[in-house]
């Protein structure tokens, strides 16, 4: 088969989804199943994709905001064509309209039918390609069984149509570092109110003002939607030197990250998964998240979990944890078990299976 993927996402910075995509394209061209992975709209500077005889790059140049959406209705479905393509992988639910030919499309969440977390222009886009892929996709992929169940509650779909299919983790080697000067708390992840950052850092001011507690907090992500209301509650902190907001990191610096810090909180209030829960977990660090949407699956029984929606949860979970060496260790130990679940070759090998099934059908 010759298989294309949207690759237009491996533009700028990778969050979540740019993180899933890249791993994948590697994972599957490992796989060496006989098929040709046509890599579209990969960013002209993204270098880490795989080398090998059956992987074709076509490359595109600054493929952001409206212009990634002009490229992917326009030039990607003159691309499927000059190609041949057998299949396309969507993997970011942004089908084009008109001409894809027999597509596939992964759905990682439903958070754009929640009010508050995109802007209006942003939420009508995501809903409309939404019910587009939905209806002309042969095949869809969930990244969880919450994202499928929500798939069959706003849409009426054939139950053989949605494949639940887990991302992965791979634990890179990196440089060791240094033991920080001080423990920390971590969050990973956009700066935004999806995230529920803010609460985080209430619940970190108050433990410190009530608790003779060693640690710092660090906030590793990019800025998004919301930010402004995490730069006031991190300025408005009366532990605000205790806090460090370190922005956008490398994929090998976010690993470090999990190797050196003690906690990794993840109070996001809609998450289709939770890819840093199973990664942390994969570095042996104890996690505490939310206990809704996606996140209890990314967690298993590993996690301490709180109710998004209470602050004061939130910091019990977090004193709960850092006062007891024993319950970290536990943790550790589960963590590992359970992120053991979780590789991008199991994912690569299911994604496969669902392209041939796809095409047979």
């Amino acid at each position: 088969m010759r298989i294309g993927i949207n690759c237009s996402i491996l533009s700028g910075h990778l969050t979540g989804i740019g993180t899933y995509v890249s791993y994948l394209v590697d994972a599957l061209a490992r796989l060496e199943k006989g098929n040709e992975l046509v890599l579209l709209g990969v960013d002209a500077a993204f270098a880490a994709l795989p080398v090998a005889d059956n992987v074709r790059v076509v490359r595109a140049r600054g493929l952001q905001g409206w212009r990634r959406i002009a490229w992917e209705q326009q030039t990607l479905p003159t691309l499927v064509k000059r190609e041949g393509l057998d299949l396309l992988h969507c993997p970011d639910f942004s089908l084009p309209l008109f001409g894809p030919g027999l597509s596939v499309n992964t759905l990682h969440d439903l958070s754009y039918y929640v009010g508050g977390f995109f802007s209006l222009p942003k939420t009508v886009y995501k809903r409309a390609l939404t019910r587009v892929s939905t209806s002309r996709s042969r095949s869809l992929i969930a990244v969880s069984k919450f994202t499928s169940d929500q798939l069959f509650e706003k849409f009426s779909l054939d139950p053989q149509s949605v494949t639940v299919i887990y991302s992965g983790v791979e634990v890179p080697f990196v440089t060791p570092t240094e033991r920080p000067d001080r423990p920390f708390v971590l969050y990973v992840g956009t700066l935004e109110t999806r995230k529920n950052v803010t609460s985080l850092v209430n619940a970190f001011t108050e433990l410190k003002r009530t608790q003779d507690l060693p640690h710092t907090l660090v906030l590793a992500g990019q800025n998004g939607r919301g930010w402004q209301e995490v730069a006031s509650a991190v300025q408005d902190s009366p532990v605000r030197d205790e806090i460090e907001v370190v922005g956008y990191v490398s994929r090998a610096d976010i690993y470090r990250l999990y190797r050196s810090a003690d906690l990794l909180v993840y109070p996001s209030f809609y998450e289709g998964f939770g890819l840093p829960v199973v990664e942390a977990m994969a570095c042996g660090l104890p996690v505490i998240c939310s206990n809704t949407t996606g996140l209890p699956e990314a967690g298993g029984d590993a996690a301490v979990y709180f109710d998004p929606q209470n602050t004061d949860e939130l910091k019990r979970a977090i004193d709960r944890v850092l006062s007891s060496c024993d319950l970290q260790a536990e943790m550790r130990q589960k963590g590992l078990k359970h992120a053991a679940h979780f590789s991008w070759e199991k994912c690569a090998r299911e994604h496969h299976e669902l392209y041939q099934r796809t095409v047979q059908n």
